[in-house]
C-alpha cells in the first residue's frame, strides 16, 4: 500500500492500521458538525429579493451552516493546506476499487479525511478520485461501510462542476442516490449506516438541485418524486414529534448517531427542494410532485429547526412569487400564513426572505396582495423594526450581532417600502400605529452606521404621512 505510506510519512495520514480499521471513524466523519466560524450573512440582507433568493448566494451561506467544512473526528483528515502528492491519490483511487476489501475500506476512509476539504477537489479531481468514487458508490458488491463512506466523499466532490458533469453522465447514479435515499438495496448492515446513507444521498441531491440547468433531467429521473415522497414523510414525523426537533441554535445537534443523520436527512432534503425552487423548471416539477410538497415545505417553514426553517421558508417564498398558480397552491396548502408568520421568526434569514416576498406579493396586488394582507403582514413587518430596537429579551435576538439587526431593519423596511401603494395595506398601518413606531425607530437608529435604513424608514414615514394627508382633504 504505498499510498498509504505516502500519506503516513506526510504525517497526515488517518490513524487506522490494516487489522484494526474502524469504519466508524470514517462514517463519523461525514457526519454534519459545527464550525466556530460561520459565513456572516449580513451581507445577504443588502441585496435585493432576487439575490437574496438566488440558489448559488444562499447555498455558499447555507453549506457553510450545515457544517460542511468541519471534520468530526481528530486525526483523520488531511489538513486543507497539505499539498497532496497525485501518485499516491491516484494509488488510493486504485485501492478504492481493488479485489481486496480490506484495501477498499481503507482507501475509502482516508479519501474521506480528503475530500472533505475544498481546496482539495482540483487534485483529487485530476487524479481520477471522482470516477473510482463513483464505481465505489454504484458496485452492490462493496461492503455497505465502503459504499457509505464513498457516498458521502462523492457528495463532498460534486460542488465541482466537472464531478456534476460526470456523474450525471453515469444514467445508474442518481437511481443509486434515490435507492439510498429510500434505504433500499445493500446500504447497510445496521440503523447507523443506513441513516448515513440516506443523509449522504440527500446531500448529494441537494448539490445536484443547486443546479437549474439539471432540474428538468432530475424530474425526468423520478428523483423530484422520490424527494417529494422523503419530504412529506420527514415532514410528518418532525409534526409528530417537535420536541424533537427543538433546537436552541444553529450548532446544536443531537448526541446519538442514529437521530443525527436523521435530522442531517432532512435538512440537505430540505436543501434539495430550495435548490429546485430556484428554477421555473424546478418550481413546476415540485407542484407536480402534489400538494404533500407544499405543505412538508410549509412544515419545515415552522420548525424548531432554524435551518429546515430557513430552507422552509425560502422554498415557499420562492414557489409563492414564481406564478400565480404557484401562488395558488401555496395558498390551498395553507402556507400564507405560515409565510407571512415567518416575519416574526427567531431566525434572520427566514425573517428576510419572507419580507422580501410579502412586499413582492403585496406589489402584485389582487388576490396574492388581500391574502398576505388578511393573514397580518402589516403588523408583522412593523415588529421586525420594533423587537429588535426596543430591547426585546428573546434569547435569538439577544445573540444577533448589530449587523445582523440592520441587515433584519432593512429586510422589513424593504418589505413595507414595496406594499405602500397598496392601499388596502396603508390602512392595515394606520391601525398599528405605524407612524409613532418608525418615528421611535428614528430616533434609535445611528444615522452614520444605518444611513440605508435611515433613509429607508424615512420613505415609508412620508408615504403614510401623504396618504393620512390625503384623507384629510
Amino acid at each position: 500500500m504505498s499510498a498509504l505510506r505516502a500519506l503516513y510519512r506526510a504525517g497526515r495520514a488517518a490513524r487506522v492500521r490494516c487489522n484494526g480499521y474502524n469504519s466508524a471513524h470514517a462514517l463519523a466523519r461525514h457526519s454534519t458538525t459545527t464550525s466556530s466560524a460561520h459565513p456572516q450573512p449580513a451581507t445577504l440582507w443588502d441585496s435585493q429579493l432576487p439575490q437574496i433568493m438566488s440558489g448559488r448566494l444562499w447555498w455558499g451561506f447555507a453549506t457553510g451552516l450545515l457544517g460542511i467544512v468541519a471534520v468530526s473526528v481528530p486525526g483523520v483528515a488531511v489538513n486543507g493546506n497539505e499539498k497532496l502528492e497525485p501518485e499516491a491519490l491516484k494509488e488510493l483511487a486504485a485501492d478504492l476499487n481493488s479485489t481486496s476489501n480490506a484495501d477498499r475500506e481503507r482507501a475509502a476512509s482516508m479519501l474521506s479525511g480528503l475530500t472533505v476539504y475544498l481546496e482539495h477537489h482540483d487534485a483529487l479531481y485530476t487524479a481520477g478520485i471522482f470516477p473510482a468514487l463513483i464505481r465505489a458508490v454504484l458496485n452492490a458488491n462493496n461492503v455497505p461501510q465502503v459504499r457509505v463512506i464513498a457516498l458521502g466523499s462523492t457528495a463532498d466532490l460534486l460542488k465541482d462542476d466537472r464531478a456534476k458533469t460526470a456523474a450525471i453522465e453515469d444514467e445508474r447514479f442518481i437511481p443509486t442516490l434515490l435507492q439510498a435515499l429510500q434505504a433500499q438495496g445493500k446500504w447497510a448492515t445496521g440503523p447507523e449506516e443506513g441513516g448515513l446513507a440516506r443523509a449522504h444521498a440527500a446531500r448529494a441531491l441537494a448539490e445536484l438541485c443547486a443546479e437549474p440547468g439539471l432540474h428538468k433531467l432530475l424530474d425526468n429521473s423520478g428523483a423530484v418524486s422520490v424527494l417529494a415522497h422523503h419530504t412529506a414523510e420527514l415532514a410528518a414525523l418532525s409534526k409528530e414529534q417537535p420536541e424533537t426537533k427543538a433546537y436552541s441554535s444553529l450548532s446544536e445537534l443531537p448526541g446519538n448517531m442514529v437521530e443525527r443523520h436523521s435530522v442531517e436527512d432532512e435538512r440537505f432534503s430540505a436543501a434539495a427542494v430550495f435548490g429546485l425552487s430556484s428554477s421555473d423548471q424546478g418550481v413546476q416539477a415540485l407542484l407536480k410532485a402534489g400538494p404533500e410538497m407544499i405543505r412538508g415545505i410549509g412544515e419545515w417553514a415552522t420548525s424548531n429547526d432554524p435551518i429546515l426553517q430557513r430552507y422552509g421558508v425560502g422554498a415557499l417564498a420562492r414557489t409563492a412569487i414564481s406564478s400565480p398558480p404557484a401562488f395558488a397552491a401555496v395558498k390551498n396548502a395553507g402556507c400564507v400564513e405560515k409565510l407571512v408568520a415567518a416575519l416574526n421568526s427567531n431566525d434572520p434569514q427566514a425573517q428576510c426572505f419572507a419580507a422580501g416576498t410579502v412586499g413582492r406579493l403585496i406589489s402584485i396586488g389582487g388576490d396574492p396582495a388581500e391574502a398576505v394582507i388578511e393573514s397580518g403582514a402589516a403588523p408583522q413587518l412593523l415588529a421586525m423594526l420594533s423587537s429588535q430596537s426596543n430591547g426585546s429579551t428573546d434569547a435569538a435576538s439577544l445573540e444577533r450581532s448589530p449587523a445582523v439587526k440592520r441587515g433584519v431593519h432593512r429586510c422589513a423596511l424593504r418589505g413595507l417600502l414595496n406594499s405602500m401603494p397598496n392601499e388596502q395595506f396603508r390602512r392595515h398601518l394606520q391601525r398599528s400605529d405605524a407612524v409613532t413606531l418608525l418615528q421611535g425607530f428614528l430616533q434609535l437608529c445611528n444615522s452614520g452606521a444605518d444611513a440605508e435604513n435611515v433613509r429607508l424608514a424615512k420613505s415609508c414615514l412620508e408615504a403614510i404621512q401623504e396618504q393620512l394627508a390625503a384623507a384629510n382633504t
